[in-house]
C-alpha cells in the first residue's frame, strides 16, 4: 500500500498544478435535474440507495444506470465507459458516479488518474459518491461535486417536490398580494 499512496500524492501534487481541482472549473449543478445518469455497481446498495433516496424526493426524475465494475480488474475502464456514455447522452442533466464504502484497496479504481480524469473531462455536471463520510479519493477532487455516500449525492442533488411546490406556492400567493396591492394603488 505504501507505493500506491506514494503514487497518489504525486498524482495529486500534479493534478493539482495543473489546475482540476480548481473551483472555476467545476460545472454548476442543476438546480432540478430531470434526468440522471448513474455509473456503479448494477446490483449493489448503492445504486439502490440512489435510486430509492431521489425517487422519494422527486418522484418524477428519471433515472439510468450504467452498471459498472467499480472495482479489481477491469473496473478504471468500465468506470471511465459508463461516464462517457452517459455524458454523451444528450437528455442527461447529471451524473453521480461511485459506489458504496470497503477498503482502501476496493475504493482504489477511483484514485487512478485516467478514472479522475474522466470526471474532470466531462460536459455533464458530475458528482462523486463513493464510499463513507471518511473516504476520500482523486474522484473527489476532480468531480463538479462531491457526496460523502451515494445516499447523501441524492439529497445532494434533488430537491425535495413537498419543499419545492411549498415555495412555488408562497410565491404565488405574494405574487398575488403585491397584485391586488397595485390594483387598489392605481384605482385611487
Amino acid at each position: 500500500l505504501g507505493k500506491l499512496f506514494e503514487e497518489l500524492e504525486r498524482t495529486k501534487k500534479e493534478l493539482f498544478e495543473e489546475g482540476y481541482f480548481d473551483s472555476e472549473n467545476k460545472l454548476p449543478i442543476p438546480k432540478l435535474p430531470q434526468n440522471i445518469g448513474i455509473v456503479t455497481s448494477g446490483t449493489g446498495a448503492a445504486v439502490k440507495d440512489i435510486i430509492n433516496t431521489a425517487k422519494l424526493r422527486y418522484e418524477n426524475i428519471n433515472i439510468y444506470v450504467y452498471p459498472a465494475k467499480v472495482q479489481g480488474i477491469g473496473s478504471e475502464e468500465e468506470i471511465i465507459k459508463g461516464i462517457k456514455i452517459l455524458d454523451n447522452m444528450d437528455i442527461i442533466d447529471l451524473i453521480i458516479a461511485g459506489r458504496g464504502g470497503g477498503s482502501v484497496e476496493d475504493l482504489w479504481s477511483f484514485n487512478k488518474k485516467k478514472v479522475a480524469l474522466a470526471y474532470f473531462n466531462t460536459k455533464t455536471p458530475i458528482v462523486s459518491a463513493v464510499g463513507h463520510e471518511i473516504d476520500h479519493l482523486l474522484t473527489d477532487l476532480t468531480a463538479d461535486l462531491r457526496a460523502s455516500t451515494p445516499t447523501h449525492a441524492a439529497e445532494l442533488v434533488v430537491p425535495r417536490k413537498d419543499l419545492l411546490i411549498e415555495k412555488l406556492e408562497e410565491r404565488r400567493k405574494n405574487l398575488n398580494t403585491n397584485l391586488l396591492s397595485n390594483l387598489k394603488e392605481k384605482k385611487k
